[in-house]
């Protein structure tokens, strides 16, 4: 079973394994239905490809409920030389059953490159599907492993979160999902470029990083917090960030353990050229850290909908493999103790989290 925090508890979310169902909610679950559909607008020339990732189409309107929702996302008309791959046989999210996963020794621990460096004009976004963080692009800051096939260079990063936090994240473990789950995204510079990386199987590399409700709120990621505030609403040009973001301090204490398998983008084009990470730390957040996203709207003006419900439901692996970093699923990282708890509530506080594994 997983770990249960001292301070905070992920929820069971039912997982789908077959259309039509797997783009629905969880039986009885209220679908806030408060996405506005959105279309791509013209951005800042350093944050533009950023924004296409993370908005997906350029010209399909596309939301997260009713007829522009994912069940009819493979039948978008996205005008553009990007094809729809949202009805491929190989999406993200998934569900990640530990018991399933296969020990890879030739992965090792992530390298993360540079990402103790500031973002270079780091500014942030309300595109109408997330909240979006991005610097001027910088070759330097990237990712490398010993099974990764080129370095990935950062390119964004976005968060997808619930209306409550009984739900919120994309990828689920064993039924259970989180409040919020980051998205760190980079191309392969092999490519030259990322739209030439979107179109190869291993031209993106993402982490994602799954959060847990803390009853501190978590000073690494005040400064993105704070900046919601200025960005409630949708538009393409985005704020400057007042303060640094160091991408290092986003990431969990402990971040060379995690989990991968061959996916795709989560939202359209859902384009099969990503390899998924998912960190088996969770980090901590305040609920009153959460309350700040979800206080975002999905449209340009002040009563448009809440931006809330961000996620995709997961879909089947359709036999893809999931490999972990690490020879056994049995040993958590942190398992809580009487003696224990105190330095857990640190952890949990001051960027820690806990560990996903049973």
């Amino acid at each position: 079973a997983l770990l249960v925090a001292a301070s905070g508890s992920p929820f069971k979310r039912t997982c789908y394994t077959s259309p039509p169902d797997i783009w629905n909610r969880t039986p009885g679950r209220t679908r806030t239905e408060n996405m506005a559909s959105s279309r791509l607008q013209p951005a800042l020339s350093l944050v533009l490809f950023a924004l296409t990732l993370s908005q997906g189409s350029y010209a399909a309107h596309w939301s997260y409920i009713g007829e522009t929702g994912p069940y009819f996302w493979p039948n978008l008309d996205l005008g553009s030389s990007t094809p729809n791959e949202c009805g491929g046989k190989f999406q993200s999210p998934v569900d990640i059953n530990e018991r399933y996963t296969d020990y890879d020794g030739n992965m090792g621990p992530l390298r993360f490159n540079n990402y103790h460096r500031a973002l270079k004009s780091p500014i942030i976004v309300n595109n109408g599907h997330t909240a979006m963080v991005s610097g001027t692009p910088d070759r330097e800051v990237y990712v490398e492993g010993n099974s990764l096939s080129g370095k990935y260079q950062f390119a964004q990063l976005h968060f997808h979160w619930g209306a409550n936090s009984s739900r919120g994240s994309e990828h689920t473990f064993s039924g259970t999902t989180y409040p919020l789950e980051m998205h760190l995204v980079h191309f392969n510079q092999n490519y030259g470029s990322a739209p030439e990386a979107m179109r190869r199987r291993d031209g993106f590399l993402v982490v994602a990083v799954l959060f847990e409700i803390s009853r501190e709120n978590n000073p690494n990621f005040q400064t993105i917090v704070d900046a919601l505030s200025r960005v409630r609403t949708e538009e393409s040009n985005g704020v400057e960030l007042p303060n640094p973001v160091v991408l290092n301090d986003l990431l969990p204490a402990i971040s060379s353990q995690y989990y991968r398998y061959n996916g795709s983008l989560t939202t359209p084009p859902c384009s099969q050229s990503v390899i998924f990470n998912i960190l088996t730390n969770t980090v901590p957040i305040s609920e009153q850290q959460m309350e700040q996203f979800r206080q975002l709207r999905a449209g340009s003006q002040d009563d448009s909908p809440l931006l809330v419900d961000n996620y995709r439901p997961v879909l089947p692996l359709n036999g893809r493999q999931v490999f972990r970093s690490f020879p056994s699923a049995s040993t958590p990282l942190f398992r809580p103790t009487e003696g224990a708890t105190s330095v857990l509530l640190f952890l949990l506080a001051y960027g820690g989290g806990r560990s996903l594994l049973c």
